[in-house]
């Protein structure tokens, strides 16, 4: 499972793996309308702008994915979310081949009917915000990599990733993948401004620079939500950084 991510002209809200979906929009939702209302910059029709998901667990696939169906589809019928950007995660009914594939529309029945609004996309995915480039991934990549070498974090496996300017380099020793006669999808043809990754053991991020450029990638690794608490905001004018921790405000 990857994360829930609530995006506004100014500001990104992430969080690993959340339990309670329902907990973290509510939450994030009223941060972001705070933040925006605060500085007086934005319209309330253009607080939420995209927001990703993965399937919630400990349930039986079939009851997991109608819960998500509603869910995603009452969210996106709110007057302040603009598009719902559905990822997949391990467990969910696609292909276990990096990179994962969408999970097909048939699933999500409700969703079907909003195809204006949402949309069923693949992991890793990448869109643009306010002309900047963000990378999100569920992390196994991440995960794996981390199992050859005691000394790396997270962290130090994203700037290697944007150094090889490769996704999971891993794949298909490691990592299952599809195989590919003449392209790869999962080389770098353009490396992000900003790379997410979840399911993290813990949070953290830095900012790598990018060879031949004078510019900067930032990795952000978010730990699990659902043992953690913790969420990430990104003021997405200046890539400045907040860890926010739930517990004792909800």
């Amino acid at each position: 499972m990857l994360a829930g991510a609530l995006v506004s002209p100014k500001y990104l809200i992430m969080a690993s793996r959340p339990d309670n979906i329902v907990l973290f929009t509510h939450i994030a939702v009223d941060r972001l309308m705070k933040k925006e209302f605060n500085e007086r910059n934005l319209n309330i029709q253009k607080v939420v702008r995209t927001l990703t998901l993965s399937r919630t667990e400990k349930q039986s696939s079939a009851k997991a994915l109608i819960t998500v169906d509603k869910l995603i589809s009452s969210i996106a019928e709110k007057p302040l979310v603009n598009t719902v950007d559905v990822t997949p995660g391990v467990g969910d009914p696609c292909s276990s081949m990096w990179p994962l594939p969408p999970i097909h529309r048939v699933c999500l029945q409700r969703c079907a009917m909003s195809q204006k609004k949402v949309n069923l996309v693949t992991n890793p995915y990448e869109f643009e915000v306010n002309g900047l480039r963000v990378m999100t991934m569920s992390g196994e990549n991440v995960t794996e990599l981390l199992r050859t070498s005691q000394k790396w974090t997270g962290a130090d496996v994203l700037a290697n990733l944007v150094k090889w300017q490769h996704v999971a380099p891993n794949c298909p020793d490691t990592l299952d993948a599809f195989p590919m006669a003449e392209r790869d999808p999962l080389v770098m043809e353009t490396t992000p401004h900003i790379m997410v990754c979840g399911n993290q053991p813990q949070a953290e991020f830095r900012r790598v620079p990018i060879d031949g450029s004078d510019s900067t990638c930032l990795v952000v690794c978010l730990p699990k939500f659902s043992k953690t608490r913790v969420a990430c905001f990104l003021n997405l004018k200046d890539l400045s950084m907040k860890w926010q921790n739930f517990d004792h405000q909800y």
